[in-house]
């Protein structure tokens, strides 16, 4: 959590809260405006449209600048990864705001001279309602607040739907990944596992995955110290793996008799095409929809009858606690983002002599404990084998 407010002009979003991939942003190729490809730069468009009005402009830079402040500092998360529940959140923080956001400091004024009261936290909302709708106008995210207020009743993205545009894809719940978690350890085998937890601690789309080879695989090494995967659709990048998906590749690798070696060219999961992946997720969901009807859980049973495959590989992001990205942060390293910072052995360097590698394993260990229930002895499982088609 910061003790430091930012003001607008010299906001600049931390490592991976960017919104380049966020949570509930639309395909690229739906945005109608040109450079805006990221949260900060989606703002600043939308507060233009208000800069001949100087009254207005300055409220709603205001409202901005908050809402940035209490998303990347507070929250950890991009704005346009901000749930409902993460919007109403911001509104509840203007009657109970930080302490930064009161006191001055020797630079700057305080943002607030004192917690809002009611009638102006309903002209905040209104303000962020505006900018909510404008991203959905312009196919940039669709966002929305959790409980319908007067001021923005009848407001919601959801009814204004520019050209017929289907709103992004909702990630499954953490209750939903448990479920799909007990499938994966009881009833999958490990290529299977492999496939769906790479989708999950990675982010990788299948068709990203379908192209990865064995000889994309990087072994932990005095150089770095992590399993890592170079992923070379769309421009080469690293990605570090989670531990959890590492054991699951290690012990892949080991059944199959196979070293990720430079001459090894065989594809990790095989030749199997999209539509062929596609429907082994779709069989992972159908069983642990029946897994979650076992344990009475109808709501996640209902939800994953319909998932799909954008429903996992964007879930990580929202199940993983906030400190993950500080962790992240202070290694200079992309742990699971697809945004692919390439870890060098400088950073790695720092965060040794720093003692800062301790803290990366012991604060993901934490984190991997609580969005993979079983790990680390999932190596140990047996699964029943239910084949990959």
């Amino acid at each position: 959590m910061s003790d430091e407010y930012i003001r607008f002009e010299r906001l600049v979003a931390p490592f991976g809260l960017d919104g380049v991939d966020g949570a509930y942003r639309y395909p690229l190729a739906d945005c109608d405006l040109v450079g805006c490809l990221d949260d900060l730069s989606a703002v600043k468009r939308w507060l233009a449209d208000y800069e001949d009005i100087d009254s207005t402009w300055r409220k709603y830079r205001l409202a901005a600048e908050l809402l940035l402040n209490w998303a990347w500092f507070y929250q950890h998360k991009a704005v346009s990864s901000m749930s409902a529940t993460d919007l109403d959140g911001f509104l509840d923080a203007l009657a109970n705001p930080p302490r930064s956001w009161l006191v001055s400091s020797e630079d700057q004024r305080a943002p607030l001279r004192k917690p809002m009261e009611i009638s102006n936290i309903s002209l905040m909302r209104a303000v962020i309602s505006s900018m909510v709708l404008w991203m959905n106008r312009h196919g940039y995210a669709h966002l929305r607040f959790g409980v319908i207020r007067q001021v923005d009743n009848g407001l919601q993205p959801a009814r204004r739907m520019a050209r017929g545009r289907t709103p992004p894809t909702e990630p499954i719940s953490l209750r939903e990944w448990h479920h799909i978690c007990q499938v994966l350890d009881t009833q999958c085998t490990l290529e299977m596992k492999a496939m769906v937890e790479l989708m999950y601690f990675c982010r990788l789309r299948v068709s990203e995955l379908s192209r990865v080879l064995w000889s994309d695989v990087r072994r932990p090494s005095k150089a770095f110290p992590a399993w890592q995967i170079v992923v070379r659709h769309g421009g080469a990048r690293r990605i570090v793996l989670a531990s959890p998906a590492a054991e699951t590749l290690e012990v892949l690798m080991h059944e199959m008799g196979r070293a990720a070696s430079s001459d090894f060219v065989a594809q990790l999961l095989g030749n199997r095409s999209r539509a062929t992946m596609e429907y082994n997720v779709g069989k992972v969901f159908q069983m642990a929809a029946a897994v979650a009807r076992e344990a009475g859980d109808r709501d996640s049973e209902r939800a994953l009858l319909s998932r799909k495959i954008p429903a996992l590989t964007k879930a990580y992001e929202v199940h993983a606690p906030s400190h993950l990205r500080a962790i992240r942060a202070c290694l200079g390293l992309n742990i699971h983002d697809s945004a692919g910072v390439h870890p060098t052995i400088q950073n790695l360097t720092t965060a040794l002599d720093g003692g800062h590698l301790l803290q990366l394993h012991e604060g993901l260990r934490e984190v991997w404990t609580l969005v993979r229930p079983g790990w680390p002895s999932l190596a140990s499982v047996e699964p029943n084998k239910v084949p990959l088609a």
